[in-house]
């Protein structure tokens, strides 16, 4: 079996801007498929690269490597043929490659001398899972506001669930409980993301939008005012911020 992502919300990540983008526009079933296969190919090419640059790989890995690299190109190159402007898609795959390239040179930073890594590198790395988003509206049509209004919806909401997930991993430090100074102390950025989360879709006054953000914000306070030092389950967390995005993907469908 091929050394495959462990990350299960960043397959999620991928996936929900992906759908969204192209019920949005409408795309025909055929390039559809064909991106999301190009999509995953990518994905599980760029888990190799990142473990080649830990130095955590074998001769086996660079064979899957070749092979996702060969059917990544088999779905991409007649895909081009269909959509409006090949040149959107060179352009998102360059976006995605720096934001990529961002959060490589994190990881090449040793450990110890990283400041909130992991806060900051899966931040850096949103903007170039929910590519797919963008990438599903330019098969229907150029690439303009619609894709960049599915790309900024899908990157707020799931770097509401890191902040979350992160926080609480941060207060498994203070096993005793924390006191306010301390949750402040860890929680600001969480907060303010939030706050400016918050009044960003009171702009918008979109009745569906903030219907689609409002259990993840729901989530964002009780995760704040809950933090007692104990890690819940992984595997549940994980289950839950999955199904928040099931349901920011299907009442945002109902916003666009």
């Amino acid at each position: 079996m091929p050394p495959l992502p462990k990350e299960h919300g960043a397959w999620v990540m991928l996936s929900v801007p992906l759908l969204l983008g192209a019920w949005d526009v409408h795309a025909a079933l055929t390039p559809t498929f064909l991106l999301i296969v190009a999509t995953l190919a990518a994905f599980c090419a760029q888990n190799l690269v990142r473990l080649w640059l830990r130095k955590r790989t074998s001769h086996r890995d660079l064979g899957w490597l070749a092979l996702f690299a060969v059917i990544g190109l088999a779905s991409i190159a007649p895909l081009l043929l269909q959509v409006p402007r090949w040149q959107d898609f060179a352009v998102l795959g360059g976006v995605a490659v720096l934001f990529l390239a961002v959060q490589g040179v994190l990881l090449l930073i040793p450990a110890r001398k990283r400041l909130d890594r992991s806060l900051w590198g899966e931040l850096a790395a949103i903007p170039a899972l929910t590519l797919p988003g963008p990438a599903a509206c330019a098969l229907a049509m150029p690439l303009g506001t619609k894709a960049l209004v599915v790309w900024g919806l899908s990157i707020a909401f799931f770097a509401s669930g890191v902040f979350a997930v992160k926080l609480v991993l941060a207060s498994a430090r203070f096993r005793k409980g924390l006191t306010n100074k301390e949750r402040w102390g860890i929680g600001w950025p969480h907060v303010l993301y939030h706050a400016l989360l918050f009044v960003g879709l009171l702009l918008l006054r979109s009745p569906w939008l903030g219907l689609a953000f409002l259990p993840a914000l729901i989530r964002a306070v009780l995760t704040y005012v809950q933090l007692d030092g104990k890690l819940p389950p992984l595997k549940k967390v994980g289950m839950r911020e999955a199904a928040l995005a099931l349901w920011f993907g299907i009442i945002a469908t109902l916003a666009l």
